[in-house]
């Protein structure tokens, strides 16, 4: 198995966690058969899935995908829903895609969790060449609930942040902070104000990987 893509934060807002795993459960489920509103080719809802955040056996669900989850009730009013999802390469049928959520709600707030991987399936000794980017189950997520660092609590914002002359202290002590988990992405200016990427597309790619930030002048970089 080869992992191309893992990311895990914590929702932004959650007042009702143990409400809102169902929630969540549920815009899993629609990610998997109508993403962005529109049916996926192929793809039929059993009607014998459960709504919400519960446990469902390993089933076909057409055009080569399946799927299963698995629901605990665990201690301290603890609740995980997990969700994997398999469908086959469109080049190469010996290749797997898989997706597995994971949802983990406490009384505190919910903690989210969402990796794709690649497996080869036959006996080809081919090595997998595989990109992803980011599942739009994340980009759902996040547009609904929001989210923040896990162990900070920082907000992740989603988009580039400003560094101003004014602000560069307490950027330096954002850099230094003890329990920040997600990474930084620095992207200086020219001289003429342009950056060599696009900061705004860069912070939806890693909306929930790292903080984008963009000082103001090329100057301040020096600073720093």
């Amino acid at each position: 198995m080869k992992i191309l893509y893992r990311t895990a934060f914590a929702l932004g807002h959650s007042p009702e966690p143990m409400k809102d795993i169902h929630s969540l459960a549920e815009l899993a489920w629609a990610w998997v058969f109508t993403p962005g509103g529109r049916p996926r080719h192929g793809l039929t809802r059993p009607t014998n899935m459960p709504a919400g955040a519960a446990t469902f056996a390993a089933t076909e669900l057409g055009n080569g995908w399946k799927a299963e989850a698995r629901y605990l009730k665990q201690a301290n009013d603890r609740r995980t829903w997990g969700l994997r999802v398999a469908h086959p390469d469109q080049q190469d049928a010996g290749v797997e895609w898989r997706t597995e959520v994971v949802i983990d709600a406490l009384p505190a707030g919910i903690r989210f969790t969402c990796q794709v991987s690649v497996v080869r399936r036959d006996a080809s000794p081919q090595v997998i060449q595989r990109k992803s980017g980011q599942p739009r189950i994340v980009a759902d997520v996040v547009a609904r609930y929001g989210a923040k660092d896990l162990r900070s609590g920082i907000a992740l914002p989603g988009e580039f942040l400003h560094e101003s002359e004014a602000s560069l202290d307490k950027f330096v002590q954002f850099l230094e902070h003890p329990q920040r988990q997600q990474s930084v992405v620095l992207i200086s200016r020219r001289p003429d104000g342009t950056t060599a990427v696009d900061p705004l597309l860069w912070a939806k790619k890693l909306s929930t990987l790292a903080y984008v930030c963009v000082p103001d002048d090329p100057r301040y970089t020096w600073a720093l």
